[in-house]
């Protein structure tokens, strides 16, 4: 089930909050930018990833309120928050 596709009654046992997600195409350089419903609070970024649509083996990066770009570990845990923003980078093809 995708972060935003919550179902109504799930929303109210849940504080749930909008944040950012940014998926780059790494060959092309486009862009795409989707507003996504999360659990707020403390979060494992495994579960952050899997709550965001975003493949296990991926790298997430978080976004600052000044640009700055911070790579998160799997083994980290995110405080998210309303407004947060994140960034994947897509890789295209096989090496």
């Amino acid at each position: 089930m995708e972060a935003s596709a919550v179902p109504e009654e799930d929303k109210k046992n849940h504080k749930l909050v909008e944040v950012t997600l940014i998926t780059i195409d790494d060959e092309s350089g486009d862009q795409v930018e989707e507003e996504k419903l999360v659990e707020k609070g403390k979060t494992p970024v495994k579960k952050l990833k899997e709550e965001l649509g975003v493949e296990p083996e991926l790298a997430l990066w978080s976004i600052d309120k000044h640009g700055k770009r911070t790579r998160l570990g799997d083994h980290e845990t995110v405080d998210v928050k309303k407004g947060d923003r994140f960034v994947v980078i897509r890789s295209g093809g096989v090496s």
